[in-house]
C-alpha cells in the first residue's frame, strides 16, 4: 500500500515494531517523502483520516523531524518553531495531501482492500486502521508519556529522534535536551566504544532484537545503569530506525556487585584458606573443587583430585565407617570429628573435619574443612606420657612430696608423705602446710623457706616436722618452685625422712664409743656401764643386764645389772632361763608377755624375776663361742 503526501504513516510497521513485539519486516511498501517523518509517542501513527485531525492539536502532541538532515547536520524539528511555522500553511498542505491520498486510494482500492485484510488481525476491535478515531492516538501518546519505562528512538545516525519523559528523567535532562543528542553522549566514556561496536554489529547482522547494559551519565555526571532492549525498524530491506525500551537497573547492578564481591570474598576464603578445603558431591562422592592448601598438603595435583572420590584419601579400613557416616543426613554445620586421612605418599595423618551442605552448580554437595591434628595428637600423647611418668614418680618416690599453691595451701600429696605424717590426702587438700605439719617452734623457719621458694629459689633445710600424732620426724626438706608459662604457679615441698639415717648415725657413734671403751677401759664393770650408756639413746635400756657364761661351773654370772624392780641375782645354771636358751642357740630372742607365759606354761623355761611386757636378748660372741647375753626389758604394756 503506497500513500503519497508530505507525511507518511505505516500502519503495518506500527503493529510490528513495538519493543516486545514481532520482528517481521513489513510486507506493505510505503511511498513517503524521504525527508520528513512524523513520530507520535515513539511510534508511527496508524494510517489516519487526515480530515479528522486538527493540525494545531496534532503538532501539540508530536515532534516533527527531518530524518535525513544530510551529512554533518542534526535532525531538524519541523514543529511550531521550525520552517513550517504557519499552521495555515500546514493545514493547506495536509488538505492537498489528503486529496492526493483519496485519489490514489481510489485508483488502488483492490490493493487497499487486500492490505486491510492483512492488517485485520493486528488491529484492535477488528476495525480498519483508517477507522481508528483520533482519540486513540492521543490515548497511545498519553500511555507512552506516562510509562515508567524509558522509551526512545534513534535514526541510523545514532541521534535521538524521540525521548519520552521517563527516559529524560532517567538521565536528569529535559526531553528537548535529549532529542537530537547522539546516544553515545549519554554513555560513560569507557563504555562508548563497546556500545558503538555492539549496535554496529546488530545493524550489520540485522539482529532484530538485542539487550545491552551500560552506565549512563546524568546531567550532574552521576552514574545510572540502564538495561535496554533495542529493535531494528527495517523498510525495503534497510534499517531506517532503532527503537528501544529501557529500565533503571542501578539497584540490581548494585546488588549484583555486592553478590559478586561476596562471592569473591568467599572464593578467596576458600582458595586462600591456609587449611585444606574441598567440595565433594554428596551422591557420587567425587571431588568437585579443592583449594591450594589441599593440593599442597595431600600431594595430589588439582587435576588428580578432580578424578578421585573422598574414599581415595581414606585408609581402606576406615571406608565402611565413612560410608555409614555419610549415609546419616546432617543439615547445616556438621562437626564430623576426628578421622584418619591418607596422603599421596601413603602417610597417614589425623584430621579434624568440619563440613556444611551446599548446592554446587546444581549438584548436592558438601564443603569440607580439614584441620591436620597429627602434630597435636602426637604432642597430646607425649604430654600424657610425661604426665604418667610424673604421676608414677610422684606416687612412688621414697620421699614425701607435697604440691602447694602460691598461698602455701596443699594441692596434692603422695603416698610416702601420707605414710610419713599419718595424714590422708583428703585431710591434707586445701590445708595450709605451715599449720599442718610444722611444729609451732619451727613456723617462722617454714614461712621463711616458703618465701624464698616463691621468689624462684630452690631451698633445702635439715629440720623436724610433726606427724598427725604429734611425734616429730627429722627431715631434710627441699622447696622447689613450679613455673608454668614463665609464671610461678606453686611449689613442691619434698621431705626426706632422716629417722633411719639418724638412728644409723647414733648406732655408729654408740659402736664407736663401745669399741673405744673396750680398748681403753681395764675394768669389765666399767666397760659394761659404758655400753649401757651408749645404747640408751638408741633403745629403751632402763632395765638392762649382761650375763657371762662360766664354762667351768656352767653358771651365768651377771656382770652388769640395771633394773627398777629386781636386784641382781646370784649366779644360776645356764639352762634354766631365757638367757640360757640364747646361750645354747646363739640366736637373739624377742619375747612378749603372752609368749613368755606360753613358754613357762609348757615347762620349757623357768621364770626368773618380775614378768616383763617385752624382753629382748642378744648373744655375746667371740670367734669360737657364745660367751654370754645382753638383755633389755620393759615392764609396761605401753
Amino acid at each position: 500500500m503506497k500513500v503519497a503526501g508530505p507525511f507518511s504513516f505505516n500502519a503495518k510497521r506500527v503493529a510490528q515494531t513495538s519493543v516486545c513485539g514481532s520482528n517481521a519486516q513489513s510486507q506493505t511498501e510505503v511511498c513517503h517523502r524521504p525527508s520528513v517523518c512524523l513520530v507520535v509517542a515513539g511510534a508511527s501513527l496508524p494510517q489516519p483520516d487526515i480530515r479528522c485531525y486538527s493540525a494545531k492539536l496534532l503538532l501539540s502532541k508530536a515532534y516533527l523531524y527531518d530524518p535525513t538532515p544530510g551529512p554533518g547536520k542534526t535532525p531538524r524539528r519541523l514543529g511550531p518553531d521550525g520552517p513550517y511555522a504557519s499552521l495555515n500553511m500546514i493545514s493547506t498542505k495536509m488538505k492537498t495531501a489528503h486529496l492526493k491520498v483519496e485519489a490514489k486510494v481510489g485508483q488502488q482500492s483492490p490493493a487497499l482492500s487486500a492490505a486491510n485484510e492483512d492488517l485485520q488481525p493486528e488491529t484492535t476491535n477488528d476495525r480498519p486502521l483508517a477507522a481508528v478515531p483520533y482519540t486513540s492516538a492521543v490515548r497511545h501518546r498519553e500511555i507512552i508519556d506516562c510509562a515508567s519505562d524509558a522509551i526512545y528512538r534513534t535514526g541510523t545516525h545514532g541521534h535521538f529522534t524521540f525521548f519520552n519523559p521517563s527516559a529524560a528523567a532517567l538521565v536528569e535532562r529535559s526531553v528537548e535536551e535529549c532529542v537530537g543528542l547522539h546516544f553515545l553522549d549519554l554513555i560513560r566514556e569507557d563504555y562508548r566504544d563497546l556500545a558503538a561496536q555492539f549496535y554496529r554489529q546488530q545493524v550489520k547482522a540485522r539482529v532484530p532484537l538485542t539487550y545491552f547494559e551500560f552506565p549512563a551519565v546524568t546531567r550532574d555526571l552521576s552514574e545510572v545503569w540502564i538495561g535496554q532492549k533495542v529493535q531494528l525498524i527495517i523498510e525495503d530491506g534497510k534499517v531506517v530506525e532503532l527503537q528501544a525500551i529501557a529500565r533503571d537497573i542501578t539497584a540490581g547492578k548494585r546488588i549484583e556487585q555486592q553478590l559478586l564481591d561476596s562471592e569473591l570474598r568467599y572464593r578467596l576464603l576458600f582458595e586462600a584458606n591456609p587449611q585444606p578445603m574441598w567440595v565433594y558431591d554428596l551422591e557420587r562422592l567425587t571431588f568437585l573443587a579443592v583449594n591450594n592448601a589441599a593440593v599442597n598438603h595431600y600431594g595430589f595435583s588439582r587435576k588428580e583430585f578432580l578424578t578421585m572420590t573422598i574414599k581415595d584419601i581414606r585408609p581402606a579400613e576406615d571406608i565402611p565407617a565413612l560410608l555409614k557416616f555419610i549415609s546419616i543426613e546432617a543439615d547445616g554445620l556438621d562437626e564430623a570429628g576426628n578421622w584418619k586421612h591418607k596422603k599421596k605418599d601413603g602417610t597417614i595423618i589425623d584430621v579434624q573435619i568440619t563440613s556444611h551442605n551446599l548446592d554446587f552448580g546444581g549438584r548436592p554437595g558438601k564443603i569440607v574443612l580439614a584441620f591436620d591434628i597429627t602434630a597435636r595428637k602426637q604432642a597430646e600423647s607425649e604430654l600424657l606420657l610425661q604426665k604418667a611418668c610424673f604421676q608414677q614418680l610422684f606416687e612412688n618416690t621414697p620421699m614425701g612430696i607435697l604440691m602447694i599453691d602460691e598461698h602455701d595451701c596443699i594441692i596434692d600429696a603422695n603416698k610416702k608423705f601420707e605414710s610419713m605424717f599419718q595424714f590422708s590426702n583428703d585431710e591434707l587438700r586445701g590445708q595450709n602446710v605451715n599449720r599442718t605439719i610444722v611444729p609451732e617452734s619451727r613456723e617462722a623457719e617454714s614461712i621463711a623457706l616458703s618465701s624464698q621458694t616463691f621468689e624462684g629459689l630452690t631451698v633445702s633445710e635439715e629440720t623436724v616436722r610433726q606427724r598427725k600424732d604429734g611425734g616429730l620426724i627429722p627431715v631434710k626438706m627441699y622447696g622447689v618452685p613450679i613455673v608454668a608459662d614463665q609464671k610461678l604457679a606453686g611449689a613442691f615441698a619434698i621431705y626426706l625422712d632422716l629417722t633411719e639415717q639418724k638412728r644409723l648415725e647414733e648406732e655408729r657413734q654408740a659402736v664407736f664409743a663401745i669399741i673405744q671403751g673396750a680398748i681403753l677401759t681395764a675394768d669389765l664393770g666399767d666397760l659394761f656401764k659404758l655400753v649401757h650408756e651408749s645404747i640408751s639413746p638408741l633403745l629403751y635400756a632402763e632395765n638392762c643386764f649382761v650375763a657371762l657364761h662360766d664354762p667351768a661351773s656352767d653358771l651365768m654370772r651377771y656382770e652388769f645389772w640395771a633394773d627398777k624392780f629386781d636386784s641382781c641375782p646370784a649366779p644360776n645354771p645356764a639352762g634354766t632361763g631365757f638367757s640360757g636358751s640364747i646361750l645354747r642357740t646363739g640366736q637373739p630372742m624377742l619375747l612378749t608377755r603372752a609368749l613368755t607365759d606360753e613358754f613357762v606354761g609348757r615347762g620349757e623355761i623357768e621364770r626368773i624375776g618380775t614378768s616383763s611386757a617385752s624382753w629382748l636378748g642378744v648373744p655375746l660372741r667371740t670367734r669360737s663361742r657364745t660367751i654370754g647375753v645382753l638383755v633389755v626389758q620393759h615392764y609396761e604394756d605401753q
